[in-house]
């Protein structure tokens, strides 16, 4: 081939991309433009300059950015803020009328860990059994969990959570006291144990329970239960036909208690039939309550997992597996008392029985209703203002009953109700022992709610849904200028809130909080910086905040050195 047939070819196509080219543009030419509908111009269009194209063009310097405040900062010590609820201001109350829930300020803390002693965020507290059955403690992202408005007594709490395995412990909570607790799930404990009866001879086929885990014991009385929460725990052992046994137990961590380490005897159980006469009352079965009659040292039989006992007049109910003493039975019915609370002795292997006769009591009754309309369905709960009191002024005991045995608040306390078809409710009135109560109804939903305060001579109540208003009130802090972050920590009611850093610019807002009269404590490095023992807070309520120079300046590497923590972006 010549050295000119490479240009030939080159020349070939590039008369051969021209003419695809042209035949290109005469089809777009040729093809017609689907054109927009017109739309017809206003009666005077501006005039339209032609942009001048100036020789040399300057661009305009636009101004910088805002920089976005950091949240990187060199204070060592958080803001401390803690708000307590004193009383709501949907409870008008007189100066000399005590305030619902004043009688409940036990408090109860602690913290939640994994392995290496990293949080468990987000585990749960529950009460299952006690004073304060039924209420939910969240862990914030730390861990931590709390609550300063508790009843006093003995709690059983149930603990769970993504990533562990679970524990159930009794809390003792007194008034005016913290009871704290802090579980680690990082190192689990195992424990082995022998199960005898009163012969010595191995009790096959029982159940032995610790936290969450269970195990049944093998042909020499020998259960193993694993995977269990270090730390001070309770084991119950249960078996048909025998008394349940409950213990107090130690468990230490990443260690197993061996077999003939722990041993537990079992008694021939006691039975009891208790049956009712009387149909009055609001129609619903009645609570009966098993307690021992005299306190005792140690407690040994968990009757918590057997109160309350539902039972209707007429048909009686058999209770097995009691152990043997003497029992006190109480029964509970909204608009009905026991006549007596017989004391019934109760013998290994044999049957007893107890009867009780129901009385007409003085009732409170009512009406939920909606825009006029009855609201079936409604929880409706009555509570005395003090609790505490008027339980231990029924039982007849001193403040320690309450320590004797988990149970419950008893019903001049606190008495629950469902409204029926017709809205109607019905609750005993105890205003002998409670003079002033507090009735609410909430919807489910808990988009409505209504309240009153009961009177002695209260009666006759209706109880008028309105919205709720949970959480329309605001506390905004402001806080001195800054320029960098300021740690904080905030606790509602003993529930702490995740820990965050506050940008420079920012108040420190708490929202969502029931409007009324809350109180506050504000500290920094445990030195208040806020005098005021009590907000009003209504709609946004603010109040400055003055810091100490360290919350602003900050510190220096050595002081977080000393502080065994380690200086930010070294």
């Amino acid at each position: 081939m010549s050295r000119s047939a490479p240009s030939r070819i080159l020349a070939l196509a590039v008369c051969t991309l021209l003419v695809l080219g042209g035949a290109a543009a005469w089809w777009f030419l040729r093809t017609p433009v689907q054109h927009a509908p017109a739309i017809e111009p206003p009666a005077t269009r501006p005039e339209v300059q032609a942009p001048a194209v100036p020789s040399n063009v300057e661009l305009e310097t636009r101004p910088a950015p805002k920089p976005v405040a950091s949240l990187a900062t060199t204070v060592l010590w958080p803001l401390r803020v803690e708000l307590e609820l004193v009383r709501p201001a949907y409870l008008a109350l007189g100066a000399d009328l005590r305030p619902l829930g004043a009688d409940k300020s036990a408090r109860l803390a602690g913290r939640i860990g994994m392995t290496d002693d990293a949080p468990a965020p987000r585990a749960t507290v529950r009460f299952v059994a006690g004073t304060n059955q039924g209420r939910e403690l969240a862990c914030d992202v730390e861990g931590r969990f709390g609550a300063n408005d508790l009843a006093p007594g003995i709690n059983v709490v149930e603990i769970s959570g993504s990533g562990i395995s679970g524990a159930r412990r009794e809390v003792l909570l007194r008034q005016g006291s913290t009871a704290e607790l802090n579980l680690g799930f990082g190192r689990p404990a195992a424990c082995f144990g022998t199960v005898i009866d009163k012969e010595g001879k191995p009790v096959v086929g029982a159940e032995a329970r610790i936290d969450f885990q269970t195990a049944l014991t093998d042909e020499q009385g020998v259960f193993y239960l694993a995977n269990l929460c270090p730390g001070r725990s309770v084991i119950e052992i249960h078996k048909a036909g025998f008394a349940a046994v409950r213990q107090d137990l130690g468990l230490t961590a990443g260690y197993t208690n061996p077999v003939g380490q722990l041993t537990f005897k079992l008694k021939l159980a006691a039975s009891l039939i208790v049956s009712l006469k009387g149909d009055v009352g609001a129609d619903q079965p009645v609570d009966v309550l098993l307690l021992p009659a005299e306190s005792r040292t140690e407690r040994t039989f968990p009757w918590h997992r057997i109160n309350p006992i539902a039972v209707r007049p007429g048909s009686p109910v058999r209770i097995d597996d009691l152990p043997p003493g003497v029992v006190t039975v109480r029964a509970f019915r909204p608009g009905a008392l026991a006549e007596a609370e017989p004391n019934v002795l109760l013998r290994e292997g044999e049957v007893q029985s107890a009867e009780l006769t129901l009385a007409p009591a003085s009732e409170i009754v009512g009406r939920v209703l909606l825009d006029g309309k009855p609201q079936a369905g409604v929880p409706i709960e009555l509570q005395a203002a003090d609790g505490v009191n008027a339980t231990l002024e029924y039982a007849k005991r001193p403040i320690w009953f309450l320590e004797s045995e988990v149970m419950p608040l008893l019903s001049p306390a606190r008495q629950k109700a469902v409204s029926d078809a017709e809205g109607r409710f019905v609750f005993t009135s105890w205003s002998a022992i409670a003079p002033l109560r507090y009735l609410e109804a909430r919807t489910v939903d808990g988009r409505y709610f209504a309240h009153k305060l009961v009177k002695r001579d209260d009666d006759k109540i209706e109880l008028h849904l309105s919205p709720s208003d949970d959480g329309k009130g605001s506390l905004r802090l402001m806080l001195d200028a800054r320029t960098q972050g300021l740690p904080c920590e905030l606790y509602v009611n003993g529930q702490p809130r995740d820990p965050w850093v506050l940008g420079p610019d920012d108040d420190l807002v708490v929202d969502k909080l029931v409007e009324g009269i809350w109180s506050a404590k504000i500290t920094y490095h445990y030195e208040p910086v806020y005098t005021e023992a009590e907000i009003d807070v209504k709609g946004e309520t603010r109040r400055p905040i003055d810091l100490p120079q360290e919350a602003i300046d900050g510190h220096t590497p050595e002081e977080w050195k000393r502080a065994g923590r380690v200086y930010p972006g070294s």
